[in-house]
């Protein structure tokens, strides 16, 4: 889960540019996180929690200026607890979940539900008390629109539009392409034998409630078995791969594209590590 944005329908410019400018290369611990071709494009989960760490003491900054009371170092105390349980739960790039739970100890002990619940842990307003309507005002307004476009000029922060349609795209291709839905049956013929009736790994767990603080039995029961299945059945390799190989070919169909997304990211980052290293 990376940044939320609006998926706009985007138009693929072709090209024939140079490669895009190569990303730095994974961590040694990405979380247990699936890595795909358009990461190398996209924001990580930690790079997020960076724009959303200089957003916010850029807009604190504002709401001083105009005479509200703002801790910088609450914020970014809430802010850093709520990215590191992001991560933990979505991995390093935010693909730990794309595929459903993978882990057996996850599954066995929290079933479909996240390991921190209430995922973010921060509240909706990082350094800030609780908000009055003028408060409100000012912050959503005024002071969120000066920190947005002091940090992208254009008024537009994270993930570029190109970056946010393949992965979409190839997610959504996958399901219909031959090979991963006769996985998906054998993964679900293997669910079967114990019980548990799903079309597909696409829709495991979607009979519980992951937003209830009880985890029961059944849901532990069902989600190691999904887990073991996915193991038996190969399907996460036939899943993920195919993803690749679409992902890969469209990068390198549109490398004009790729490219910019690529220099757009470093672009917003060095004005991201120089709000933060302003205001430390």
């Amino acid at each position: 889960m990376k940044f939320a944005v609006v998926l706009l329908a985007v138009v693929l410019l072709a090209g024939c540019a140079a490669d895009p400018p190569a990303a730095a290369p994974p961590p040694a611990d990405t979380h247990g996180d699936f890595v795909l071709p358009a990461d190398a494009y996209a924001f990580t989960l930690p790079e997020t929690g960076r724009i959303d760490l200089a957003r916010e003491l850029l807009a604190g900054k504002c709401m001083r200026r105009l005479g509200y009371a703002f801790d910088p170092d609450q914020a970014r105390q809430q802010i850093a607890a709520g990215n590191a349980h992001t991560v933990t739960d979505l991995g390093w790039y935010g693909n730990k979940r794309r595929y459903g739970v993978t882990d057996p100890a996850i599954a066995a002990r929290y079933g479909y539900h996240l390991v921190n619940r209430n995922l973010g842990g921060t509240s909706p307003a990082p350094g800030f008390g609780a908000l009055t309507p003028a408060m409100r005002t000012a912050l959503t307004g005024t002071c969120t629109r000066e920190a947005v476009t002091a940090l992208s000029p254009d008024g537009v922060v994270g993930e570029a539009d190109v970056v946010a349609a393949l992965g979409s795209g190839s997610f959504r291709d996958a399901l219909h392409d031959p090979a991963v839905t006769a996985a998906f049956a054998r993964w679900s013929a293997c669910m079967l034998e114990s019980g548990h009736h799903y079309a597909s790994p696409a829709v495991a767990g979607t009979d519980f409630d992951i937003d209830s603080p009880h985890i029961t039995p059944a849901e532990t029961a069902a989600a190691s078995a999904d887990v073991v299945c996915k193991q038996r059945t190969h399907v996460l390799d036939v899943w993920h791969g195919f993803e690749a190989t679409d992902q890969n070919g469209q990068i390198a169909r549109h490398r004009t594209a790729f490219a910019a997304a690529r220099s757009g990211h470093d672009v917003e980052m060095r004005r991201v590590d120089a709000v933060l290293a302003a205001e430390l």
